[in-house]
């Protein structure tokens, strides 16, 4: 088959010889860089502040067109890597746990199509795991992802509200209210992923006591909620006051500590400059928590390998793979974006580029901040990616 297509198998071997560079000791770092300015027409005045920081970034888009083997060169990178992959294991990651596995996610159509892919090409001792449902991580342990070379994972595990109740569950905190917005699911989120650091400390440390810690957690959390007050404002509010407004009050409501996060000490109290009212306090109800985990029987084995259906957030995998993350979204995109890997890398043969927020959302996912948006349209040539 080689020869029949000779001109591709030369495209995937540039391909896969970038890809081991990327991911090298000496990979060249990439420069961030904002840029702000202000000027006094009137007074011919005109400053400019710009600061830069280099960021090593590994990983990548790998943008190959349909048809000349992404599949195949990804695999001869987790290949070719396997060594490396196998010593990354013994460092000392604070807040996760260091393994070899790489985490190939895809479309929930493609999970089949990937294992079978490994199989056709990789060596019958590299041990693989597929999860194509957020039930079916129920049967594995931490062991079982640290013992895996590759995990094939569909997308569907990261989406909706049920991914990230199990989040809070291990994080210790209040589930994020529906239909919450955008800002306050962030917000709700990276608060969440510190509880997360932690707990996976004392899992290491002393997985007898997790349990323990996690429901003083949830009590703390339960309490501080409690104490919020909720203001009406007495005045109409228009436009984006209105919308503002509502954000701050919905904070109020999804816990305390995501408000502060926000917007300070100042948003225990939400202050519209107008005649306030206070509403009744009302006490908030917690979805009842079963141990998925298995922290009870952790408690007696005090090992942490033990502990069952383990949150992707724990991990620190050798690599993060996303196939097709251009139709990544919503609560899939907020719990992507932020896994922790040694490298990441966005597999697509039509990566969106038609303006500025299109490539900012796969920078994101690598690490990368590329500033304030530009929200003038127009497609991006590849020459310019």
């Amino acid at each position: 088959a080689e020869t029949l297509f000779p001109y591709t198998t030369l495209f995937r071997s540039r391909s896969l010889f970038w890809m081991v560079q990327q991911e090298g000791e000496n990979v060249e770092p990439f420069v961030e860089e904002e840029v702000e300015e202000a000027s006094i027409p009137l007074l011919g005045w005109r400053a400019e502040g710009r600061a830069s920081k280099a960021k090593v970034i590994r990983g990548g888009v790998l943008a190959d067109q349909v048809g000349y083997g992404k599949t195949v060169t990804t695999l001869g990178l987790i290949d070719m890597q396997r060594n490396s992959d196998e010593k990354s294991t013994k460092e000392d990651v604070h807040g996760l746990i260091p393994i070899k596995a790489t985490l190939i996610l895809v479309p929930s159509q493609l999970p089949d199509q990937w294992f079978s892919e490994v199989r056709k090409f990789l060596p019958s001792s590299y041990k693989v795991t597929v999860l194509k449902s957020l039930a079916s991580v129920d049967k594995y342990s931490v062991e079982d992802f640290q013992q895996a070379d590759i995990i094939i994972a569909s997308w569907s595990i990261c989406e909706g509200d049920n991914y990230l109740f199990k989040l809070a569950q291990f994080a210790g905190v209040l589930e994020l209210p529906e239909k919450a917005p955008a800002r306050a699911q962030s917000a709700w989120y990276a608060n969440a992923m510190k509880k997360v650091a932690e707990n996976v400390e004392v899992l290491k440390s002393k997985p007898s006591s997790l349990k323990k810690h996690i429901d003083s957690q949830l009590t703390e959390e339960g309490k501080s909620a409690t104490d919020v007050e909720a203001y009406v404002p007495s005045k109409r509010l228009r436009g984006q006051a209105y919308q503002d407004y509502k954000e701050r009050l919905q904070l109020q409501k999804t816990r305390l500590e995501t408000a502060t996060d926000l917007f300070g000490q100042d948003a225990l109290k939400v202050d519209v400059k107008a005649d306030k009212k206070p509403e009744t306090k009302k006490e908030f109800t917690v979805k009842p928590r079963k141990d998925i985990f298995g922290l009870t029987k952790l408690a007696k084995t005090n090992n942490y390998k033990g502990m069952r259906s383990p949150i992707f957030e724990i991990f620190r995998f050798s690599r993060v793979v996303v196939d097709e993350y251009a139709y990544v979204a919503g609560e899939e995109s907020l719990t992507i974006a932020n896994l922790k890997a040694a490298a990441k890398w966005v597999l697509s043969g039509t990566p969106p580029l038609q303006d500025f927020l299109d490539v900012k959302c796969m920078s994101r996912f690598l690490g990368i901040n590329l500033g304030i948006d530009d929200f003038t349209t127009g497609e991006i040539g590849r020459a310019h990616v």
